[in-house]
């Protein structure tokens, strides 16, 4: 982070929150909630997977293939280091690549006054931290109900992992991506995919009264490490960390933590092959989630 970027963050609204605290930090990830879901497991898995994975038809889902290096901007240091230090906790444990200290930021965290004022900013002095969203989607983001926004910078790569290259064809003067990787498209599998080449996510300080830092942090690796949107689903089958900033929701009241719920769904994404199409994605995040829900006795659940 350049001290342009901390210039900026400072003074277009980035505030403490007044209760940001973390809890006794325990050795096992994550915390034992109890999780009501719904009679059918595997339904109740189909569910929570396809309410949190939103894609076109034909689409794929995203995420990081480059290694996560989280960055928080906005509360005293002591409070940003706990919150940095626990979404590199949570990444290691779904299985996710950490950088190295002292490396370039591709995840961050903002707390501020207003979400409108820092994504104005943004929009007006690092454009970059915007890339891919249009004026619309920009709106959207100031505009939707809550104080929390999050959203993904996209690219599209080969299924190795190889950036794509460009060329003309014929007389057209515009570019197109073309892909170099050896391997045949498929029904299911496809030549290309999308990964994360950043993910920002911001909060409003009134909003962290009473919230730990922990469920923060928790709370944004479940915005930032897959392109989740709790607004617009519905009611999940199960608990989730996700249900922190829902309206009527005490922080008290919260999950203390990502949920073993929603662990199955990081690490089932992260453990799946990215180069597929969604719905084939989707089919294998579910088993994978439910070889990890397996692993914990039903009454953590």
């Amino acid at each position: 982070m350049t001290n342009s970027h901390c210039f900026f963050l400072l003074a277009a609204g980035l505030a403490f929150p007044a209760q940001a605290q973390s809890p006794p930090v325990d050795e096992q990830l994550p915390d034992p909630i109890v999780v009501q879901g719904e009679r059918d497991p595997a339904k109740a898995i189909g569910k929570f997977v396809r309410a949190l994975t939103p894609a076109p038809i034909g689409g794929q889902l995203a995420r990081f293939e480059d290694p996560v290096c989280p960055v928080v901007l906005g509360m005293p240091a002591t409070e940003n280091g706990l919150v940095q230090d626990r979404l590199r906790e949570v990444a290691a444990a779904i299985g996710m690549k950490i950088a190295s200290p002292g490396c370039a930021p591709n995840l961050y965290v903002l707390v501020g006054r207003d979400k409108k004022e820092i994504i104005e900013g943004l929009d007006r002095q690092f454009p970059a931290l915007l890339s891919g969203l249009s004026r619309g989607d920009v709106r959207d983001l100031i505009e939707i109900p809550g104080p929390v926004a999050s959203w993904q910078i996209l690219d599209r790569v080969g299924a190795d992992g190889m950036p794509l290259s460009t060329a003309r064809i014929g007389s057209d003067p515009t570019p197109v991506r073309v892909v170099w990787s050896v391997g045949s498209p498929s029904r299911i599998s496809r030549q290309t995919k999308l990964k994360f080449v950043g993910t920002l996510i911001t909060f409003e300080a009134k909003a962290l009264n009473g919230v730990t830092t922990r469920q923060m942090a928790d709370y944004a690796a479940m915005r930032t490490f897959a392109a989740t949107d709790p607004g617009r689903v519905g009611p999940l089958p199960a608990q989730s960390i996700l249900s922190l900033f829902d309206p009527g929701t005490a922080p008290q009241s919260a999950p203390e933590s990502v949920t073993w719920w929603d662990y199955a769904f990081l690490r089932s994404l992260y453990a799946s092959a990215s180069a597929l199409g969604a719905s084939g994605q989707r089919s294998e995040m579910e088993r994978q989630f439910a070889k990890e829900l397996a692993k914990v006795p039903p009454e953590k659940r």
